[in-house]
């Protein structure tokens, strides 16, 4: 009754989860027992996934974030490594960066992840300290900016430049997409550098900013945008499979209308939730 508890409690809210097993089953369990569920949970360390030996295999990092009462609106950091046929497994962790690198990356050190002998890489949105970071502890993986983020920043750039004027702004879009699939990120650089010299001055204050920060987020990520060369080689170029994690894993159970978790809590349905979709809650047996 805990162990069922505890999952409806991670799908659910606590007060709807104790009806639901109250109706279904004409029993009241305390809510208490999620929460002791969720401290077994914490201390649980992932089991590894295998992978087929050709399989590709994709590291991915996120960040979500969700309202508690003690710290106001805080980030859950979430880790995912995806297979191509479909298998992945995920963790989620609100603390400082080093300290979920250390257990990301730690994770994908002890179960070999990093020597797979398919085609393997690492894709985020562009935040410099998880790239870094990264690169830092794996050099040899090629690191992608995922694509949809670097099509969003050109679209926003795009509409301060063209103003109301569609058509110019998809022309001048494509043409950047179609230089990052020819592999062209100097080239990328350069228009960017002839768009913030003609956009510079007091009439065009906001497009010449947005070009300005644009190319200097494609600078930062020149090596990580050579899109044609990455899908040639077989990497994936999209951060969609830890995008779609946090979308399950917090906006579904966790950022409800109105919702403020105690940080020790927010923990541990994080924790309930990871073991739940990594089909791993047997190793809550060997943390009794």
């Amino acid at each position: 009754m805990q162990e069922i508890l505890a999952r409806l409690g991670a799908q659910l809210t606590y007060r709807v989860a104790t009806e639901e097993l109250a109706y279904l089953l004409g029993i009241h369990v305390s809510k208490k027992y999620t929460e002791y569920i969720g401290e077994k949970a914490i201390i649980i360390e992932p089991e590894e996934v295998k992978f087929k030996k050709h399989e590709s295999i994709s590291m991915q990092a996120d960040g979500g974030r969700i309202n508690t009462l003690e710290d106001g609106w805080r980030e859950v950091k979430v880790g995912v490594v995806a297979g191509s046929a479909g298998k992945k497994v995920q963790m989620s962790m609100i603390c400082e960066h080093e300290k979920f690198m250390d257990k990301y990356c730690n994770f994908i050190r002890e179960n070999g992840y990093h020597t797979h002998p398919g085609v393997i890489n690492f894709v985020s949105d562009g935040a410099k300290w998880l790239q870094d970071d990264f690169k830092q502890r794996f050099p040899k993986i090629p690191q992608a900016l995922d694509y949809f983020h670097f099509k969003e920043h050109l679209h926003e750039t795009a509409e301060e430049i063209y103003s109301g004027e569609k058509v110019e702004a998809d022309f001048w879009v494509e043409r950047i997409k179609e230089l990052a699939f020819e592999n062209k990120s100097e080239e990328i650089i350069d228009v960017l550098t002839l768009e913030w010299q003609f956009q510079n001055d007091e009439e065009n204050r906001n497009a010449s900013e947005s070009v300005r920060k644009l190319g200097q987020y494609l600078f930062d990520n020149r090596e990580r945008i050579r899109y044609g060369e990455f899908e040639k080689k077989g990497y994936e170029i999209g951060s969609g499979k830890v995008e779609a994690t946090i979308k399950v894993q917090l906006d579904r159970r966790m950022k409800s209308a109105s919702s403020r978790w105690r940080l020790q809590n927010a923990k541990k349905v994080l924790a309930i939730r990871d073991l739940r979709f990594n089909s791993q809650w047997h190793l809550l047996e060997k943390a009794a």
